[in-house]
């Protein structure tokens, strides 16, 4: 029995320690028309963010010549 709660807590304990590590640092990046917030980095951010403005503009230009054409 002790041998089984030993290996429950040498399992256990490294899960533990997750619920009280610090909280994750969370960067916010932004553009005129987006704003992105992320536990990652600023580089990262500004990524997803520029692909973010990248589909907007293709949305914008698909649905002009969309309208034009018809």
């Amino acid at each position: 029995m002790l041998h089984r709660f030993a290996i429950l807590l040498i399992v256990a304990a490294p899960l533990c320690g997750q619920a009280f590590a610090s909280p994750a640092q969370w960067v916010e990046v932004s553009s005129q028309h987006f704003t992105v917030i992320t536990d990652s980095n600023d580089k990262q951010g500004r990524h997803v963010l520029d692909q973010l403005e990248r589909m907007r503009w293709m949305g914008a230009e698909i649905r002009v010549t969309l309208i034009s054409t018809a």
